[in-house]
C-alpha cells in the first residue's frame, strides 16, 4: 500500500498503525467471506502513466465487496512496483 492508503486506513480504525488495521480487518472476517477474498480476480487495469485502476471481480460476493469497501482499487507506481492507494465506490 501506498504511505497515503495505509495512513487512511489506520486512520480510520482510530489510529491503529496499517499493520494492526490489517490484523484488525482480518480478525472480523468470518471463514466463507475469508475464503471469498481469496478467490478476488483482478480485471485489466487501466493505466494513464503512474496511475492504474483495477476492477475485481467478486463473483456476486456482496460480503467480499463490503470487507473490501469497493469493487476498484486505485494503485501507484512507487519505484518502479505498483501499490494499492484507494479503493474507489463501486
Amino acid at each position: 500500500m501506498s504511505a497515503a492508503a495505509q495512513e487512511e486506513l489506520a486512520k480510520r480504525l482510530a489510529g491503529a498503525d496499517c499493520l494492526q488495521s490489517i490484523k484488525t480487518i482480518a480478525g472480523r472476517l468470518d471463514q466463507a467471506l475469508a475464503a471469498a477474498l481469496r478467490e478476488v480476480k483482478m480485471k485489466d487495469p487501466q493505466v494513464n502513466g503512474g496511475i492504474a485502476t483495477v476492477d475485481l471481480q467478486l463473483d456476486g460476493q456482496q460480503g467480499a465487496i463490503d470487507a473490501l469497501g469497493s469493487a476498484t482499487l486505485t494503485l501507484v507506481q512507487i519505484d518502479e512496483r505498483w501499490h494499492v492507494d484507494a479503493a474507489s465506490a463501486g
